[in-house]
């Protein structure tokens, strides 16, 4: 992330956690209502010879979006947001208490103790949680 002033991080970041906050509400209802956008339908019937003849059992109706394409959509729209939050605590830190942050052998970097702090309670806030206990699962 570039350079920017304090002030001007601060404001970024005010700003960018009511969109965030709104981008997981909708994903939290879209999640719990919308479940037929993720479900496909294929209707083949044909009728036989002297049957009578259903319309309505034929016909395709696509599936809408993906899991994957959602979360990758939240990913973009609300990545800066995730930055500003990592350079506010990283500006803040003292940068004398690091640590590595590694996930199922992955290393994802080294991280102040407040850097780490944040992402802790961005996870545990509950609505990342409940989004993701609402994705539909086939």
């Amino acid at each position: 992330m570039e350079t920017t002033k304090l002030n001007v991080l601060l404001a970024k970041t005010d700003h960018l956690s009511n969109i965030f906050k709104k981008s997981i509400q909708d994903y939290i209802q879209f999640f719990k209502d919308k479940q037929g956008a993720f479900k496909g339908e294929k209707k083949t019937y044909t009728a036989r010879d002297g049957m009578i003849d259903v319309p309505a059992s034929r016909g395709n109706k696509l599936v809408v979006t993906t899991v994957k394409e959602k979360l990758d959509w939240l990913q973009e729209t609300n990545s800066e947001y995730v930055d500003a939050l990592f350079a506010q605590e990283a500006t803040n830190a003292s940068g004398k208490a690091t640590a590595e942050l590694t996930v199922d052998g992955n290393s994802f970097g080294t991280y102040s103790s407040l850097e780490l702090l944040r992402l802790k309670s961005l996870l545990e806030n509950g609505e990342l949680e409940q989004m993701y206990s609402n994705i539909p699962v086939r």
